[in-house]
């Protein structure tokens, strides 16, 4: 019989690989109303599956910025950096940050101005094993008909 505890633990690979499948942006806020425990969720994935957390995060990420070239045919910023690195939250819970932790694109020395959506496709032209995984091979496709 299962304990309490054991009952209530969340299946992070479960949650996030459901919200990132069924994950429908709207607009360039779309990031932002991704709920917290799903990005905590995104964070748990880190250590338990890490080809997994790569494939969900990419997903959302690829999703979002074909959606943005669909509406509106540019990318929108989804971040503004600080000039003094001091100023930004690396640790704070968001999927900007998750992206961060996974592509290792952020220099904690100098920070960008911004980033914008489309800086998906520099991550899939590094990362082309990613594109194996239909559903993002498909939104891949809508950005490249697009562009």
């Amino acid at each position: 019989m299962k304990t309490w505890s054991e009952s209530e633990t969340p299946n992070y690979k479960k949650d996030v690989s459901e919200f990132a499948m069924n994950f429908l942006p709207k607009g360039a806020t779309s990031l932002d109303s991704i709920p917290g425990n799903i990005i905590k969720g995104f964070r748990e994935l880190r250590t338990i599956d890490k080809s997994a957390y790569k494939k969900y995060v990419t997903l959302v990420f690829t999703k979002l910025y074909a959606e943005h070239l669909l509406c509106c045919h540019q990318s929108y910023v989804i971040e503004h950096f600080p000039k003094d690195k001091s100023e930004y939250d690396f640790h704070k819970l968001t999927m900007v940050n998750e992206f961060a932790f996974m592509a290792n694109y952020l220099d904690n020395e100098k920070l960008p101005e911004i980033w914008t959506s489309g800086i998906i496709e520099k991550w899939l032209a590094e990362n082309p094993e990613l594109l194996e995984f239909e559903p993002i091979k498909k939104y891949n496709q809508s950005i490249k008909t697009i562009s």
